[in-house]
């Protein structure tokens, strides 16, 4: 019998899958990936999130991603956050975590400001905590400043899951211990990535999940001719991170299969 697969983390809502959507997801059917959850990255596109959303197959997360505020005007942020936790309450049926959220160092402080990014986290975090969602997290080159922050101030009570984890193995324990999941890409597929490789190593079973993060970070040994990453992709990385672990695939596939479950609520 094989085991299913859920993509904790694809954006399936982007432009890279307008023109054969549809046809993406055959294309995971067809390899056992049968749920997924599609992160939103800006208020302006909470729309087509929302509307990538299918009944039992793939939910949603809305948020403010870090890297909006490169675009994103003023005025526009604070609409969205004003509005966020009333378009999450509109839509429970489809959204099942807040995100895609977070800290990343790798901006340039002169034109993303480092406290302004804070604010914007944290607003996120207090609608998570005040709706009792989940977080999905981005995190980069910040997870200690991250741990701090969400030490200090209420959390959801499933906590959340970090995507695409490259904290180091140093980490894993504190964010296990703070009760969120760590979520694992392509990037464990390539043998120089030391950094997550060694962290899912590290990550006890009940914490882990695995997601494409489509249409980015293929998979290495995917062959496609235009480099997107597809939620068919899935099997490679659950296989790496089997043979990294010492585990079978069938035990990956069914332990980050219930642990997603678990989190945003998949029936």
């Amino acid at each position: 019998m094989t085991t299913l697969l859920v993509d904790a983390h694809c954006h399936l809502d982007l432009p890279a899958f307008s023109s054969d959507r549809d046809a993406v997801w055959e294309r995971a059917r067809a390899r056992h990936v049968t749920r997924a959850v599609v992160p939103s990255v800006r208020p302006d596109t909470w729309r087509a999130t929302l509307d990538c959303a299918l009944p039992r197959e793939r939910v949603v997360a809305l948020g403010i991603h870090p890297h909006a505020l490169l675009t994103l005007p003023r005025a526009a942020l604070d609409r969205g956050l004003k509005e966020l936790a009333a378009t999450v309450q509109a839509h429970r049926d489809r959204v099942v975590a807040i995100g895609e959220c977070g800290l990343d160092a790798s901006l340039d402080p002169a034109i993303v400001d480092p406290m302004l990014q804070r604010q914007v986290f944290l607003a996120q975090v207090a609608v998570a905590a005040a709706l009792d969602l989940p977080l999905v997290l981005h995190v980069v080159r910040s997870h200690a400043l991250a741990l701090t922050l969400l030490r200090s101030v209420p959390l959801p009570s499933r906590r959340g899951m970090v995507h695409s984890y490259s904290g180091g193995p140093d980490l894993v324990r504190a964010w296990t211990e703070l009760g969120f999941h760590l979520s694992f890409s392509g990037a464990i597929t390539r043998p120089r990535a030391r950094s997550p490789i060694d962290s899912a190593k590290a990550v006890p079973d009940h914490r882990m999940l695995v997601e494409t993060d489509s249409p980015d970070q293929l998979p290495t040994g995917v062959d496609r001719s235009d480099r997107r990453c597809e939620p068919c992709d899935l099997p490679v990385i659950a296989q790496s991170l089997a043979t990294l672990r010492g585990q079978t695939l069938e035990h990956v596939s069914q332990v980050t299969t219930d642990n997603a479950c678990a989190l945003f609520g998949f029936r």
